[in-house]
């Protein structure tokens, strides 16, 4: 996400060096996997649940941040469509680029926005965050739960895709997984919070950097930056950063005693 300017990618002011980069960070955050079979079978791409669903996100938030920005910000509509795509796939990626102030956008985008963060790209992309497949199961987990409570007998297997089971295991793992996301982001809150950061400053800034994205909400907007942050905050970020690249487990098992035994 960093960019040789200040300004990011808003710099150079060219819609055709805008639509370049946004088609490579939406291939950046889609499966390398598929990518490979997409080269030899073009519609693997559309036969794959989880890019399917990594593109409807795209597509309705994209809408969504276009009409928004027509309707209150009077944008022109190619300057609405462009800037909400860039900026919806650069966040959901988590590449960080930005044509755009998000921060004077309508309140409800903003916090779409920090949803957009949380969920990432796709299993095996370049992107980090939860990733789509993740909240793919999680729903699909969530939906059965419902479906067991109103049913008792009923016996329902997580699917993803054609024929493809998901084992218990698995789900258990995504469901433990969430349970430490959520949790390190209530935590990393209310400790950056301690540090006189406003509630949405310190919520953005743990979620931007245990998603690795780099720009938050609040004073770490896109026109903003983390060096006003005092050393210890730094370290605690730092910290959010490994956990979330490392994909939490990897971190939090070194502390386990465990680990450490032969």
């Amino acid at each position: 996400g960093f960019s040789t300017r200040n300004a990011s990618i808003a710099a150079y002011a060219d819609p055709r060096i805008d639509w370049i980069i946004l088609f490579f960070m939406l291939l950046a955050g889609t499966n390398f996997a598929l990518h490979y079979r997409g080269w030899r079978r073009p519609l693997a791409y559309f036969r794959d649940p989880e890019w399917r669903a990594y593109l409807a996100v795209i597509l309705v938030a994209t809408l969504t941040t276009a009409g928004a920005l027509c309707i209150a910000s009077d944008y022109p509509l190619t300057r609405a469509a462009r800037s909400a795509a860039f900026q919806v796939i650069s966040l959901m990626t988590t590449t960080g680029f930005a044509t755009d102030d998000y921060e004077v956008w309508h309140p409800a985008l903003r916090w779409m926005i920090l949803i957009l963060m949380v969920i990432g790209g796709c299993g095996g992309s370049t992107a980090g965050a939860a990733k789509v497949v993740r909240i793919l199961v999680f729903v699909k987990a969530a939906v059965r739960e419902v479906a067991v409570v109103a049913n008792p007998r009923v016996v329902r297997t997580i699917q993803l895709g054609r024929g493809r089971i998901i084992d218990a295991v698995v789900t258990q793992k995504v469901l433990g997984f969430f349970i430490l996301f959520v949790s390190i982001l209530v935590i990393g809150t209310g400790v950056l919070s301690l540090f006189g950061l406003d509630l949405e400053t310190a919520l953005s800034a743990a979620t931007t950097c245990l998603t690795n994205v780099g720009p938050g909400l609040g004073d770490v907007g896109p026109t903003d930056n983390f060096a006003w942050l005092a050393p210890s905050a730094k370290w605690f970020l730092v910290f959010l950063m490994l956990l979330g690249r490392l994909e939490v487990y990897t971190v939090l098992a070194l502390f386990l005693p465990q680990t450490w035994k032969r």
